[in-house]
């Protein structure tokens, strides 16, 4: 009886991954915390200190944000007017993709949303790399 309520009650609770949402609040590296308003400098972690896959982000103007180093991998990416992405990298959007700004470099740009995953706005992409 008592493993029976044990496993009842382990099997109530449900891990979930929570998202968080990250705007840039200076130029700089995607993949250093203060980018995204946070301390971190060197050795930052995705999903911690600057947007990981499961993560929302958002450019706003005037920053400029840089990807030289490794792919960017994100859940739902807008990019502001104003604001501007220069990538090297492959750039994984698995959810909403808003360009308002400009997003511009020699990378992929891989749409991986599910169905009714939105690709919108007025913005210019400038890209020597593929969009799948």
């Amino acid at each position: 009886m008592k493993k029976l309520i044990l496993l009842s009650v382990l099997g109530s609770f449900v891990l979930q991954v929570r998202a968080a949402v990250f705007t840039s609040s200076a130029s700089g590296p995607w993949n250093v915390g203060t980018t995204w308003g946070g301390l971190c400098a060197a050795s930052c972690v995705a999903g911690v200190d600057y947007p990981g896959i499961n993560d929302d982000a958002t450019i706003l103007s005037p920053h400029l944000v840089t990807q030289l180093v490794s792919n960017i991998s994100v859940n739902n990416f807008t990019i502001n007017s104003g604001g501007r992405l220069t990538s090297t990298r492959q750039v994984n959007i698995y959810g909403n993709y808003t360009l308002n700004g400009i997003e511009n470099g020699a990378h992929t740009i891989k749409l991986l949303g599910t169905v009714g995953a939105l690709v919108s706005g007025t913005g210019s992409l400038s890209n020597g790399g593929d969009l799948h």
